[in-house]
């Protein structure tokens, strides 16, 4: 299968001309989603005054080989960030694969997984319904840099996953959130901690992102949800959160298969029935 890929890439030092780079960027991504465009982009705000800021976003256009309609869709928001950070800041790419296997051939590293990390995440699905509003992105925009101000560092990783056949499956009866039937994008951020840092210092991160940034996110579409493997492990309403109206049923699948809990996780299916460590019935 022939794919189409088209790269943008954005680094300035001017704070508030990015955060209108990353507005811009959610204006246009309904569009090039709807012509079928998927894939990623990465937020990664300066960590201080003296520092650079940057936006990567790759997108595929699977079964396509036309690049000038690649550049031609991408044209608009290109030549709208050049005119905030400038033309030096903003480079744009394209290029056409006769098979979609050979881009991940190139990009992925070939040595081994180094490890894990020290993080702790949250992540909210976001419409394409909100995204096509007025008032939408500049929103979404302005929670993603109260976020970035106050979660001291971490980059942002919006997943462009859903829309197309997503959408269009809106009919088959599954457990999949139905949330992810109006999702055009899915948005993660996070703050690390090393090694050194303490019990208290981590709780506190945890507490922030649970307390203070879900919040925020939650506000701009409350009956959205969050991906269930991406999301804060102690995401507030995780059932409607995660499942939506499809809860009750997978609840009632889990008493009749296994109704004495032995298979139980943090925020599943039936785990409201036991403590935080799991280890305890509470009902």
């Amino acid at each position: 299968m022939p794919a189409c890929l088209g790269s943008v890439t954005v680094n300035t030092a001017n704070v508030t001309a990015f955060w209108d780079v990353i507005r811009s960027l959610h204006v246009h991504l309904p569009e090039l989603n709807d012509d079928g465009g998927a894939g990623y982009y990465f937020i990664t705000p300066s960590a201080n005054a003296t520092s650079t800021s940057s936006l990567i976003l790759t997108l595929i256009f699977a079964n396509q080989s036309d690049q000038a309609k690649m550049d031609a869709l991408h044209a608009p928001m290109v030549a709208e960030m050049v005119k905030i950070v400038g033309n030096s800041s903003v480079a744009y790419t394209s290029l056409v694969m006769p098979q979609t296997k050979y881009y991940f051939e190139a990009t992925l590293p070939d040595e081994a997984d180094t490890g894990g990390v020290f993080i702790a995440i949250g992540s909210r699905l976001i419409s394409r319904d909100f995204l096509t509003t007025p008032e939408g992105p500049a929103r979404l925009t302005e929670v993603l840099k109260t976020i970035a101000a106050d979660g001291r560092g971490g980059s942002m990783t919006g997943h462009v996953v859903a829309g197309g056949q997503v959408a269009r499956n809106v009919d088959i009866d599954s457990a999949v959130n139905p949330a992810w039937r109006r999702t055009l994008t899915h948005v993660v951020f996070g703050q690390g901690w090393d090694a050194n840092t303490t019990w208290a210092e981590q709780k506190a991160i945890k507490e922030r992102i649970t307390n203070k940034h879900m919040p925020l996110l939650r506000a701009l579409e409350p009956d959205m949800g969050a991906y269930l493997n991406e999301a804060d492990g102690n995401e507030a309403d995780f059932q409607a959160s995660f499942w939506g109206d499809k809860y009750g049923k997978l609840y009632k699948i889990k008493k009749k298969w296994d109704p004495r809990g032995l298979f139980i996780t943090r925020r599943g299916v039936g785990s409201e029935e036991w403590d935080a460590d799991g280890l305890c019935r509470v009902r």
